[in-house]
């Protein structure tokens, strides 16, 4: 495999907005819930779960995926 993940994945240019709060920008992921959340949403749905700002989470996200393609690097490559 050549390159790293932020090689094949273009950077998000855009503001992604909350799907329960359309008009606010979703600068968290949470990661009980699996989905892009904004700060109104931790008050009200999101209080006891983990979540972290979105390039964090990505981040973490990326490095997972790096991580479990390591074992097949050799049969990707071919």
């Amino acid at each position: 495999m050549t390159g790293d993940v932020t090689t094949l994945v273009p950077p998000l240019k855009k503001t992604l907005f909350c799907a329960t709060h359309p008009s606010k920008e979703a600068d968290l992921y949470c990661e009980t819930c699996d989905e892009l959340i904004c700060r109104d949403c931790i008050v009200r749905v999101h209080r006891d779960h983990q979540y972290d700002l979105v390039p964090e989470s990505f981040a973490k996200q990326e490095k997972v995926i790096v991580d479990s393609l390591k074992p097949v690097e050799e049969q990707i490559a071919t």
